[in-house]
């Protein structure tokens, strides 16, 4: 009976000097050293910055602008997420130093951050160095292929050509539009949902786009569009799994009065139709009277 009262108490002991380190940890505390190295990393033939920590190597979040993702910061949430961008222009950095420090040595910390990495809806790992956030190359591994070139010490990442949703993974498509005290109606935006993780559409896959005001056609194409958020736990009948949102944004609310129809076809299967009626006049802020809702007859 003592011994295993003694085996017991190490075991308390231990388990709360482990929660102690790992709870002790704040924003800043070192985890460990970045090294020197002569591994340059290219990403389609262009180089990036990088860095060499715990054996692999690692770049500056920010940096992936420049090189076909969006990159958005959320100070509310503490994130940091990066999304491919198939259409985007690369504009790489220009003019890297060389490394010529012996590589291996010690070059500076990398740092605690509480701040959270997303590259496309996956978390991957992420760490601080010198106030940037920084990831490992090996979590881009999902967006092309690595081949690594052992007599010039260079690793480079080739993107792959982007996959594009099926006909059968259009799920639904609607539009949104606001309310106010100026109009009663003003169309901002088509977005379309997509069964599945994707970063592009082509849009030469959607044919007969037509937006009709009282009857004639006002846009036979769609708007730009941006990745608006993915859902994990999308649930419709049988269909589970991530669904992808598209936003079409239009440059300009349409928000003249009249009846407005969308139609179309994405690879050949009709998008949802929705009409949408906007009536131009200015909406009071007094509560209606319930005796002018209701006639007599």
């Amino acid at each position: 009976m003592k011994k295993l009262s003694l085996i017991v108490t190490i075991a308390i002991i231990f388990t709360a000097l482990f929660s102690t380190s790992v709870s002790s940890v704040k924003i800043g505390d070192k985890l460990g050293d970045v090294l020197n190295t002569d591994i340059k990393v290219y990403i389609n033939d262009h180089q990036i910055p990088a860095y060499a920590v715990n054996n692999k190597m690692a770049v500056v979040m920010e940096d992936l602008r420049g090189y076909g993702f969006d990159v958005k910061y959320d100070n509310s949430a503490r994130t940091l997420s990066a999304n491919r961008n198939m259409t985007k222009e690369f504009k790489p950095i220009k003019n890297i130093e060389v490394n010529a420090k012996k590589p291996g040595s010690v070059a500076f910390p990398y740092v605690y951050t509480d701040i959270k990495a997303y590259l496309g809806n996956k978390q991957i790992e992420c760490f601080a160095i010198d106030g940037n956030m920084c990831i490992y190359v090996d979590d881009l591994k999902d967006y092309g292929k690595f081949v690594w070139d052992n007599e010039t010490r260079k690793l480079y990442l080739t993107y792959s050509p982007p996959k594009t949703p099926s006909k059968y993974d259009f799920l639904y498509s609607y539009a949104e539009y606001t309310n106010n005290t100026k109009q009663n109606t003003a169309i901002t935006q088509i977005v379309m949902c997509f069964f599945g993780e994707y970063y592009y559409l082509n849009p030469d896959d959607f044919t007969d786009i037509i937006l009709k005001k009282d009857g004639k056609i006002i846009l036979n194409r769609l708007p730009e569009y941006t990745i608006t958020s993915f859902h994990n736990n999308y649930e419709n009948g049988t269909i589970k799994g991530i669904v992808t949102y598209f936003v079409f944004k239009f440059n300009k609310e349409i928000n003249e009065s009249g009846i407005y129809n969308f139609s179309g076809k994405y690879k050949g299967v009709p998008l949802d139709m929705f009409s949408v009626v906007i009536e131009n006049y200015t909406i009071g802020n007094t509560p209606a009277n319930p005796n002018d809702l209701y006639s007599d007859d």
